[in-house]
Order: structure tokens, then C-alpha cells, then sequence
């Protein structure tokens, strides 16, 4: 992986049990020294955090909605519609919808004194 010196890079690395074995933390403490956010990491990130992520809160339910539209036929299938899946989403992630999700998401999470506010969403 190159790394520019003139951009850093903080990377953020969920907390999912497979992904917090030492060869994991070891391989991140490596590639992004003192620069990546985690459990037991230079930049800790508490359990349970609200989820200010896109990918986490758009990305990932809006490719499934996509791709799933049609009942899939064969493994060629699912990979053409995962592509088109990801063609819509760039387009849709030019316009307003994440910027106001994200904003929506940073409000809500400040009137909830930065605790889980997902819940509040509805």
C-alpha cells in the first residue's frame, strides 16, 4: 500500500472480534503508524460509538437494496448486479443524499450529547 507523506491517512477499523487479532493491530500499527483509529488503538474509538460512518449507515443498505430488486440467478448474475449497484450509488452519492444524512446524523448525535442516537433516527 503506498501512502502520500503530503495527505495522511487515518484509517478507521471497526471492532469486529475476527478483525482485533494481533497480526491485524500489528499489520495496521505498520502501514499507519500512530494514525489509525480502533479498539486498543493510537487513536481509541470507544465500543458502542455512534455511527457517523457512511459506508456503515448508507452504503452498505443501499447496494443491498439495489442489488436485491430481482431474485438472482447465478454467481455472474450477482456480481452485474452489485456493479450496477455501485454505478447508482456514485451517482447518488454526487448529490445531496449522503450530505444531508451526514448532517442529519451529526445533529442528531449533538442533541443526544454524542451517546447512540440511532434510535432517534425514526
Amino acid at each position: 500500500m503506498m501512502i502520500s507523506q503530503d495527505r495522511p491517512i487515518i484509517f478507521q477499523h471497526d471492532g469486529c472480534p475476527a478483525h482485533w487479532r494481533l497480526t491485524v493491530t500489528e499489520y495496521l500499527n505498520d502501514v499507519f503508524p500512530n494514525s489509525w483509529i480502533g479498539r486498543d488503538g493510537p487513536i481509541p474509538w470507544p465500543p458502542r460509538s455512534p455511527d457517523l460512518t457512511p459506508v456503515d449507515f448508507y452504503v452498505w443498505g443501499r447496494v443491498k437494496e439495489l442489488v436485491y430488486t430481482e431474485e438472482i440467478q447465478s454467481r455472474d448474475h450477482l456480481r452485474e448486479r452489485i456493479i450496477d449497484a455501485f454505478d447508482i450509488l456514485k451517482q447518488e452519492m454526487l448529490t445531496a443524499t449522503t450530505t444531508t444524512e451526514m448532517r442529519k446524523r451529526c445533529r442528531t448525535c449533538i442533541r443526544n450529547g454524542g451517546q447512540q442516537f440511532e434510535q432517534l433516527l425514526l
